[in-house]
């Protein structure tokens, strides 16, 4: 575990306070909009990428957790970049999963579940066709990164506020 903490640390996506412990980064607007504006770059360039004997199985987004949401989608977006067969691709999709994974998470935890849902049942019908039309995977991929990305100023407030609860509670328990 603490090999794995340190990792996460050299690699930025955790914050090292010495005798203090391993901390996450706080969620900031302008960082996340950066990071979709990155990795909406990587996830167009893997797609142009992809090659048309690629098989990905569909699976119905109905009956998914907020949890299996987020990863569902995240699951989707390594495919494409697994798919253009370039290491680097899939290493920025990856970092682009990881830093917005709290805010998948927010948005499936929200009034945004239903449109999430409905937006990752047309990603992953979409997907059906990677690889042979790249324009209809494109399309659906595109709406899908703009609906997450319009979410973010609401999901990080609601963050903050489950966090400042959450300090409260602590606060007055002590």
């Amino acid at each position: 575990m603490r090999e794995a903490l340190i990792r996460l640390a050299a690699e930025g996506k955790v914050l090292s306070l010495s005798k203090k412990g391993y901390f996450t980064l706080p969620l900031v607007e302008w960082a996340l909009l950066d990071s979709y504006a990155v990795g909406r770059n990587a996830l167009t360039l893997a797609l142009s990428h992809t090659s048309a004997d690629r098989v990905y199985r569909t699976v119905p987004c109905d009956e998914l957790s907020a949890a299996e949401l987020a990863i569902r989608t995240e699951a989707a977006f390594m495919e494409i970049g697994q798919g253009a067969s370039n290491c680097e691709a899939c290493l920025i999709v990856e970092k682009f999963c990881f830093c917005s994974h709290p805010l998948r998470m927010e948005m499936a935890a929200s009034e945004y579940a239903a449109t999430l849902r409905t937006s990752l049942a047309t990603l992953t019908d979409a997907m059906a066709m990677l690889g042979r039309e790249t324009s209809l995977v494109k399309s659906a991929l595109m709406n899908h990164l703009d609906l997450e990305q319009r979410a973010i100023p609401h999901a990080i407030q609601e963050i903050g506020k489950k966090k400042m609860a959450g300090l409260s509670f602590s606060a007055g328990s002590l």
